[in-house]
């Protein structure tokens, strides 16, 4: 790193993350692992064209124990996407 570069890893709170139908499962884990690391909460709006990916990574959350509210799951189109 050069000198005077800083690299916080602090929480900046809930991240809204859309994600594109072509290769959802690493553009998820891409968006996901990093926020859960630093300590935010996640709001995941997967494409249409691929939600079970999203649904995949929600049950592995649920499975491992994450408290309920870290990591949220919503479905649907790009209106859905707009609220977000």
């Amino acid at each position: 790193m050069k000198e005077g570069t800083a690299i916080f890893m602090e929480p900046v709170g809930v991240v809204g993350m859309i994600t594109p139908w072509n290769w959802p499962m690493y553009q998820i884990l891409l968006k996901v692992v990093p926020a859960l690391l630093v300590g935010n909460t996640c709001i995941l709006k997967p494409s249409e064209l691929a939600p079970l990916s999203g649904l995949f990574i929600a049950d592995l959350m649920h499975q491992s124990g994450f408290p309920p509210g870290v990591f949220n799951l919503i479905n649907g189109d790009g209106e859905v996407g707009k609220m977000l």
